[in-house]
């Protein structure tokens, strides 16, 4: 980590200190705000939830208090009682008495039924089927057990019953409600002689409002303490699944429940408020998708916001560093143009601190170049008819490999160990080159030729060339055209690397591939350069596939096509080059050839 913070020039170490101490506890400070902003949001669904579903217990209660005043009303009816326990014990009622009955207790059960709009029917079904039947008070045993509700045992026939059809008559003509709720009671004399069942029923959506008010953002319903849901099961614009609601709500609890769901159908706050007067409690689910997504895009707006004045603000503070460092900018750029062998620039004067001391230090180093320069000029005029023509023509592999490892030992004399291993490098390079016992080599040694021939080409730029090379062990031994990187690798260098006032790399890749249904192998090197355009590409892969006339004031892409001619000689028409880059981006060729078990 320390290394590649020292690859970067001073400006951008500079800036990198500043985006980790106040940029990097100011994004982390937005993330919170973001955060508590959407959790409030989430709150603030939850509690409206909440309070809606609350508002609508309280209407339920209401209606269904109507039911139980009404059945209150008729157990507690003294006369009515009276004469429900005298049709009991006397098996034959007269026309007078059942006439009284109607002018008296029906009239007054039709009033009551009237004048409350919550009512669908108030009924009592006598325990006998020769009971005289006075509608619509007084039913036979026949009728009761046609209802859904009827039990044998009267204890399970007790209580509310929810969502049922009135079926009272057989007759299809007759227009039996659908969806009705109603409250069963036992009705006994005051001595304690049971009489028959009470049945006050209403409808369902007079008695819940809220489960036919359901829309594309809200389902309601009904849970009951046995677990049985009741809802809408009409035009419903959607439902959430059921079994997660039952999961995870509890109808046996007294206090109101809440929670979020996710499902395949979205996110939902699920709520649950018991009910004091009935079995069980209503439940309601909010859909969270749209809310969710406005809360996201609010969170995307804040974040690309901070992001922008980030980049504004690093850019005023590189701005800033750029004014601290003009002085020593321009004794980097007296550097840069020694490095471009300009040894006639003139070093400013910036002053006595550090960078003072180092511009005179550099003034120093280049006056004793320019005269190290000048009498290795003198030298080579004395010896250039002489010597130069020895070499000409006594020069041998031999007598370069011995030169050089000569000129390695005195750099190793004189510690100048970077010019020895410049010259190891120069020498391996020239074996490699002089050395061809065969057109084919394999991959291991030609990537060995591309690692001497970067240490060499390191020499020449004021900027590192990084290697990197990723062949696994398989495709080592295998074999390829010789030379047949080392042009890429040139191409990479001076059409896409050179010139470029920063750092770059070099990767060379390589795996296994398919061509035409046999095992292949392809290499793939990538620089980081300038790029091409789409045009430029087009042009160069034409020339290297030999689709256009060679161009004599361009040398671009002959090695290339070099390449590919001798590719194709060797392994056939299958196995080309071919050449991938975008602008400003990178250039990346490719080559590929047959793969062979060793």
């Amino acid at each position: 980590m320390k290394n590649q913070y020292q690859r970067f020039r001073l400006k951008y170490q500079l800036l990198l200190i500043v985006i980790i101490v106040f940029l990097v506890p100011t994004l982390f400070f937005s993330i919170v705000l973001l955060n508590n902003y959407a959790q409030s949001q989430m709150e603030q669904s939850i509690k409206s939830a909440q309070s809606a579903l609350e508002k609508s217990a309280a209407q339920v209660e209401q209606n269904a208090q109507a039911c139980v005043l009404t059945t209150q009303s008729f157990l507690n009816n003294q006369g009515l009682t009276a004469a429900l326990q005298k049709f009991v014990l006397e098996e034959n009622t007269n026309a007078l008495e059942l006439l009284d009955f109607k002018l008296t207790e029906v009239t007054a059960n039709d009033r009551l039924i009237n004048n409350n709009p919550y009512l669908y029917q108030a009924r009592i079904y006598m325990d006998s089927d020769r009971i005289t039947e006075i509608m619509p008070l007084l039913y036979n045993r026949r009728r009761m057990q046609r209802q859904p509700w009827y039990q044998k045992e009267r204890s399970l026939m007790e209580g509310w019953h929810f969502n049922y059809s009135d079926r009272l008559f057989d007759s299809e003509s007759w227009n039996n409600e659908q969806h009705l709720a109603s409250l069963v009671s036992c009705c006994y004399s005051f001595d304690g002689m049971y009489l028959g069942i009470l049945e006050v029923s209403t409808r369902m959506d007079l008695l819940f409002p809220t489960l036919f008010q359901n829309d594309k953002e809200t389902w309601n319903g009904f849970l009951t303490t046995d677990g049985r849901l009741y809802y809408n099961t009409g035009d419903v614009p959607w439902e959430p699944e059921t079994t997660s609601i039952l999961s995870q709500l509890d109808a046996n609890r007294a206090e109101p429940q809440h929670s979020i769901q996710k499902t395949e159908k979205g996110t939902y706050i699920l709520c649950y408020y018991p009910l004091s007067g009935l079995p069980g409690g209503l439940v309601t689910a909010s859909r969270l998708d749209e809310k969710m997504q406005g809360i996201k895009t609010t969170q995307n707006l804040l974040v690309t916001g901070i992001v922008l004045l980030g980049i504004c603000f690093c850019l005023f503070i590189s701005k800033l560093i750029d004014m601290v460092l003009k002085r020593f900018y321009r004794v980097v750029s007296a550097i840069e143009s020694i490095q471009s062998e300009n040894l006639s620039v003139e070093i400013p004067e910036t002053g006595n601190d550090e960078i003072g001391i180092l511009a005179s230090s550099i003034r120093r180093m280049t006056e004793r170049i320019q005269v190290l320069v000048s009498e290795s000029v003198q030298r080579e005029r004395l010896i250039k008819d002489s010597e130069i023509r020895a070499l000409q023509n006594q020069i041998n592999t031999h007598f370069i490999y011995n030169v050089l490892e000569s000129i390695k030992m005195m750099a190793e004399i004189d510690e100048k160990y970077d010019i020895s291993d410049a010259v190891t490098s120069l020498g391996k390079l020239l074996r490699y080159s002089m050395k061809w016992s065969s057109p084919l080599v394999t991959v291991g040694d030609e990537l060995e030729y591309i690692r001497n021939y970067i240490s060499l080409m390191r020499l020449r730029y004021d900027y590192s060339i990084f290697l990197t090379i990723e062949i696994p062990k398989e495709l080592l031994d295998q074999h390829i055209p010789k030379m047949s990187l080392q042009p890429i690798i040139e191409n990479a260098i001076y059409h896409g690397i050179e010139g470029l006032p920063e750092d770059a790399t070099i990767k060379i890749q390589g795996y296994r591939c398919q061509v035409d249904n046999e095992d292949a192998f392809r290499i793939e090197i990538t620089d980081s350069g300038r790029g091409m355009t789409t045009e430029q590409l087009t042009a160069l892969q034409d020339r290297i596939d030999g689709r256009s006339p060679d161009n004599p004031s361009s040398s671009h892409g002959i090695g290339l096509k070099n390449v590919q001619d001798r590719i194709t000689l060797f392994f056939g028409a299958s196995y080309r080059l071919q050449v991938a880059a975008e602008k400003d981006r990178y250039t990346q060729v490719s080559i590929t050839v047959p793969f062979c078990e060793n």
